[in-house]
């Protein structure tokens, strides 16, 4: 099957350069071009998620080594220099019921009628679906602000087109099932179901991101073990640690957050592990 990226992007030729990027990369595309329309394409998906994983082929090949300075006519794997906010997230869905949902979310934050942070904030009450933020906005507290509310990776512009594949790959990684352990994990009232990616605390649905799931998937799989932040960024990032604590740092604030409860112990000068 195809896997399908939702791109929302209220500057057509960035829209559509993106698109052309991820469509000679074997990808779906469904094009957004304001935060309303993305809701609305998200939305209409929504209704055909059927809780399974979704994953996407690695390997993914595209055309990679010339360079632009604008985002109009550039080809795949060129890099794209845009000095104001529009570039890339949803477009996610049907309009037709029998559309396919969306895989992972291509998002820009700087939309029109609704800003991509509000739409974060909506997509991360009903999903966990991958969102991959692709902004202008370069501070520190523009990123931490997009990850906390729920985004799973932060690309700032200009952005690299081999990068982007690489990253959206690694996002698709790692919501793939893994058929050689156990689809539910449990320590205490903690659950996880594998299969379907639902996690309860306490009898509590607990909505998480992709990267937040498979942190905690990550520590259920080894209760005993303390994992140092450099353990898990390459494990659930699948890039080399380069000693950036903040990332992590983020991720395990947000899901001790929404677990709500004393699950994720600190091991001072270590790392974390499970609370036993």
């Amino acid at each position: 099957m195809n896997y399908k990226i939702l791109i929302a992007e209220d500057d057509n030729d960035i829209n559509n350069l993106l698109s052309e990027i991820l469509t000679q990369a074997g990808y779906d595309v469904e094009q957004a071009y304001s935060g309303t329309e993305a809701r609305r394409l998200f939305d209409q998906s929504a209704g055909v998620r059927t809780g399974a994983r979704s994953t996407a082929s690695s390997g993914v090949g595209v055309g990679a080594g010339s360079r632009a300075n604008t985002g109009v006519g550039a080809s795949a794997g060129s890099r794209v220099s845009v000095g104001t906010g529009t570039a890339a997230s949803i477009r996610g869905a049907a309009e037709t019921g029998a559309a396919a949902a969306p895989t992972l979310i291509l998002l820009d934050l700087m939309l029109p009628g609704m800003t991509g942070e509000e739409l974060i904030a909506h997509i991360r009450q009903s999903c966990s679906i991958p969102i991959i933020v692709l902004s202008a906005k370069e501070t520190g507290p523009d990123k931490i602000n997009a990850l906390r509310l729920g985004a799973d990776d932060y690309i700032t512009k200009p952005f690299d087109g081999e990068e982007l594949l690489a990253r959206i790959e690694a996002n698709i990684r790692r919501i793939q099932f893994t058929p050689e352990t156990a689809s539910l994990l449990s320590h205490h009232d903690l659950l996880m179901d594998r299969d379907s990616r639902k996690v309860t605390a306490a009898g509590m649905d607990i909505s998480l991101t992709a990267r937040e799931f498979a942190i905690l998937e990550l520590l259920m799989l080894n209760p005993k073990k303390v994992f140092t932040k450099a353990n898990i960024y390459s494990s659930v990032w699948n890039e080399e640690f380069f000693g950036d604590d903040n990332t992590v740092n983020v991720h395990i604030s947000n899901l001790r957050s929404k677990l709500q409860g004393d699950y994720i112990q600190t091991v001072w000068g270590i790392g974390f592990k499970l609370q036993e």
